[in-house]
């Protein structure tokens, strides 16, 4: 049990760290690296391996999956960057099937908060209009994406983020462990 207890810790010292890194990337530079998010899901993988066996790397397989699929045509439609995706499918890792679904939800309900919040403080109610029909057009939304620069884009892995930490606390609270 000990042993188990002391892997639990060293998972969410690991996962927490990696979370707060892709958050600051993603707030000073606009992007989430590879470099992070990549060695983040096999560690995920890893843990939930170490910790639950082969029903734990499936659980944290179908996570990976989940992440992807939450985020996928919001990408499409050039709505977030992939390493947003990669950053979501990296958590999927750590948290299984169960946890990705609180993440991506409280997730998204933060980002949009944010976003509209952004889009009121650069544009009024108008602004909420063209970002709302925007999301059809993609050619419209890459143009002002461009003409607004990297410093208008809104780092979703900061929410994103949040939404991980509310997830660990959630399911540690109610005694799930993380996954």
């Amino acid at each position: 049990m000990e042993r188990y207890l002391l892997q639990q810790y060293m998972m969410n010292g690991v996962y927490i760290c990696l979370i707060l890194f892709c958050m600051y990337s993603d707030f000073k530079e606009r992007k989430i690296l590879n470099i992070i998010t990549f060695p983040g899901m096999l560690a995920g993988l890893a843990f939930n391996f170490l910790l639950s066996g082969q029903k734990g790397i499936i659980n944290a397989g179908i996570g990976i999956s989940l992440g992807f699929v939450f985020l996928f045509i919001p990408y499409i439609l050039h709505g977030i960057g992939a390493g947003d995706v990669k950053f979501l499918m990296m958590c999927g890792a750590f948290a299984g099937k169960n946890g990705i679904i609180i993440v991506f939800l409280a997730g998204s309900v933060l980002a949009a908060v944010f976003s509209i919040f952004r889009v009121i403080l650069n544009g009024g109610i108008k602004g909420i209009f063209i970002a709302g029909t925007s999301i059809i057009n993609k050619e419209f939304l890459k143009q002002k994406s461009d003409e607004l620069g990297k410093n208008n884009t809104v780092p979703y892995g900061i929410p994103y983020g949040i939404g991980a930490i509310i997830q660990m606390i959630v399911f540690i609270y109610f005694g799930k462990g993380i996954s």
